[in-house]
């Protein structure tokens, strides 16, 4: 119970206060309609360090998400229409980075690290540490609950690795929701009606047709011009 306190803690504060998310474009109308997020996670299992897989799943569901486009009208403009997906083109969140949670573990007198701790390693550590870093190498949040003391020189040279680490996990994060991204929009012209397709041919389809009578015409001409000539007595 206290790792899911610990995570949600984690999660909302990482995402929230690091400003990741840019909260004023889920605004519809000031002071009255907002758009309200909820990210759900279920944990399957647990092989370790749950923090840092709850913020990576987190963060991809966050930039996967679409809204609903919505206008603002109505004789005293507040008036609020949400439009269907197949009418207008859901909307992207505006995120402005990703904070990537990065976990260590410390063991002995805090002098030994273990970055991405498995199960059986939280069961023996001395203490944990995460560090909250965005691919421009700002550090979001840090937190230490408690254990082993650790010497300011280690902290930094957690930094430093977790740094790295989530330059590294931005980048697969951002491959992963463009690949998903195009398959999307790939489905989404499959869908489109035969119909549309056929007319948006036609043009191209009658100028070949055209084009082709045309040579057959003068293909035509031409036997026939080369016929007269053979027949002329004079020759």
């Amino acid at each position: 119970l206290w790792s899911l306190i610990r995570i949600h803690f984690w999660s909302v504060r990482c995402c929230r206060e690091s400003r990741a998310v840019d909260m004023e474009s889920l605004c519809v109308v000031a002071g009255k309609h907002v758009w309200s997020l909820r990210v759900d996670l279920h944990i399957l299992d647990n092989g370790g360090n749950l923090i840092d897989a709850a913020n990576i799943a987190a963060l991809a569901a966050l930039s996967t998400f679409r809204r609903p486009e919505c206008t603002v009208g109505g004789d005293d403009g507040q008036q609020v229409t949400v439009h269907d997906p197949e009418v207008m083109d859901p909307l992207p969140l505006t995120i402005h980075h990703l904070p990537i949670a990065v976990t260590f573990a410390y063991f002995g007198d805090g002098n030994i690290m273990v970055i991405d701790p498995t199960y059986k390693e939280e069961a023996v550590m001395g203490g944990r540490m995460t560090a909250t870093i965005n691919s421009n190498g700002d550090v979001c949040a840090i937190q230490k609950a408690g254990g082993e003391g650790v010497m300011s020189s280690v902290i930094m040279q957690c930094l430093r690795i977790a740094s790295v680490k989530a330059a590294d996990i931005t980048s697969k994060i951002t491959t992963k929701v463009d690949q998903y991204t195009t398959e999307k929009a790939l489905q989404k012209v499959k869908r489109t009606p035969a119909s549309v397709a056929k007319e948006v041919n036609v043009p191209d389809v009658t100028m070949k047709e055209s084009t082709h009578g045309a040579l057959e015409n003068q293909t035509s001409k031409a036997l026939n011009d080369g016929q007269q000539i053979s027949e002329d007595p004079q020759l």
